[in-house]
């Protein structure tokens, strides 16, 4: 895990130095905060009762802004998420119990248009996600909970199983605080199915929703 985030961190660096010797180009370290929800008609087939509880999760990407003129410009961000969701499963003998979805994901944010007014940047496009691992707690006949990875399954797999990407709409608002620093709000909807199963052509009705609060430092400006 530590290794995976060390030569993720390494390729943001690389990306941020290709950059830096361009015109008109702003590259900042993002991180924050995230709350991430499941929204969807088939909760209920996810977690007894529909019950989803987002949880925090922290954040760490790169953000690489080509600005135009005084007023346009394109954001192009890169980030790792891993996130964190409650849910209510049953248990072989039908008792509900509290259970968490774990996923890590790297998202990419290709070209979001951005319009700049004083202090203000505002932007939206869409995203794709792709999953890196995933897993589920589940319960055993003794009452103990175990780590289920099986849930990060692929085609050959029997039931249910995670989508392997995501994709979807953003838009937010960055407020410069100072020459190098930012702070900002991100809205994101997914609109591809969250779940799969090899044995059907039909998918639960799924999707990813997050609110991001994030901070930002300039590397090059």
């Amino acid at each position: 895990m530590k290794k995976k985030i060390t030569l993720y961190l390494l390729f943001l660096m690389s990306v941020a130095k290709g950059y830096a010797q361009q015109d008109k180009i702003n590259i900042s370290i993002i991180g924050g905060g995230e709350w991430t929800a499941i929204r969807g008609a088939d909760l209920d087939s996810l977690s007894a009762g529909g019950s989803v509880n987002g949880l925090l999760n922290i954040r760490l990407g790169i953000s690489i802004d080509q600005r135009f003129t005084d007023r346009f410009g394109l954001k192009h961000d890169l980030i790792y998420s891993p996130t964190t969701i409650e849910l209510q499963l049953r248990d072989d003998a039908g008792d509900i119990f509290t259970s968490k979805l774990k996923r890590r994901y790297i998202q990419f944010f290709p070209a979001s248009p951005i319009w700049y007014y004083r202090g203000l940047q505002v932007y939206a496009g869409p995203y794709i996600s792709v999953l890196m691992d995933a897993s589920i707690q589940r319960r055993d006949e003794q009452g103990a909970l175990y780590t289920d990875h099986t849930i990060y399954g692929d085609a050959t797999a029997e039931g249910e199983y995670l989508h392997k990407w995501d994709a979807g709409i953003a838009a937010g608002i960055n407020v410069f605080i100072r020459p190098k620093f930012t702070a900002g709000i991100r809205y994101q909807r997914g609109l591809v199915p969250l779940m799969e199963d090899s044995r059907k052509t039909s998918q639960w009705k799924l999707y990813n929703q997050g609110v991001t609060l994030n901070m930002g430092m300039y590397l090059f400006r």
